[in-house]
């Protein structure tokens, strides 16, 4: 018996065959990805080069290397901290010229699921007097997804009413937000704008910051309106957010030194 061995020439192999990620926004970023690059036929090594496109454009797919020497491998980092929620697509080409199977295409697909905000209380109330010091109360701001920080957030505080077909508007899209004399301005990318009164006898503390995070509010007490005041904490957690807009109905009640009576709240 004879036995025959032929030579098949080099051939490129690419694993893995395609890079996957669905994750919530500001979630934890992925494990970089062991690109492996060989050649499995005959002929030693083989040079090749490692080329990454984006349908977008952006550069949010990372190599440690261009282009190298089979057997090797390559380091694929995915840098979704500067990707909003959406789906996006590239691709990983590794091309080693004329040998069999080159040159390999490994496509990319990521999904960044929109993460929603918590905010806690929905209702409080705060009563003061006139000569006294101001109450305090507190609003914790959270995100229902893991991933810290990954909501910047911002609160208005603003009369109780209409503000929330105001804020409709703006539930899909990027706005800016101005402050005037007399209140804020919401300009979208179109720019429509809607405009907002806002509170200024009612301080919050911080008035934007990271997930997780708190406003602690407090009054000045030296324009506080005597009276049973309606107020709506406004927190802005972004275009990248469920429950974008979310309010905190506040009932402020201001006496000149007398006696409030007992409180009867019902959903």
């Amino acid at each position: 018996m004879r036995l025959i061995i032929e030579a098949t020439g080099p051939a490129l192999s690419v694993e893995p065959g395609s890079i996957s990620v669905d994750m919530n926004f500001g979630g934890i970023a992925p494990d970089p990805t062991i690109l492996s690059i060989r050649n499995f036929g005959d002929g030693g090594t083989q040079h090749y080069t490692l080329e990454i496109t984006t349908d977008d454009g952006g550069d949010w797919i990372r190599s440690n290397k261009s282009a190298g020497w089979t057997d090797d491998t390559a380091t694929i980092t995915l840098d979704v901290r500067s990707l909003g929620s959406g789906e996006y697509n590239g691709n990983i080409r590794v091309d080693a010229g004329n040998i069999d199977g080159s040159p390999v295409d490994v496509p990319v697909n990521v999904i960044i699921r929109p993460t929603g905000m918590e905010v806690t209380p929905t209702l409080l109330v705060m009563q003061a007097a006139v000569g006294q010091g101001t109450p305090k109360a507190r609003i914790d701001i959270n995100q229902s997804a893991p991933g810290q920080g990954a909501i910047h957030w911002y609160a208005y505080a603003v009369p109780s009413g209409d503000w929330w077909n105001a804020m409709q508007a703006f539930e899909k899209g990027e706005l800016t937000v101005a402050q005037t004399d007399d209140g804020y301005v919401f300009t979208d990318s179109e720019g429509i704008q809607n405009e907002v009164s806002y509170v200024p006898w009612v301080l919050l503390t911080p008035n934007n910051g990271p997930t997780p995070g708190f406003i602690q509010i407090t009054l000045d007490m030296g324009q506080a309106p005597l009276g049973d005041n309606r107020v709506t904490i406004l927190v802005d957690g972004g275009p990248d957010t469920l429950n974008r807009f979310q309010g905190v109905d506040a009932r402020i009640l201001i006496s000149d030194g007398g006696v409030w009576l007992p409180i009867m709240l019902s959903n």
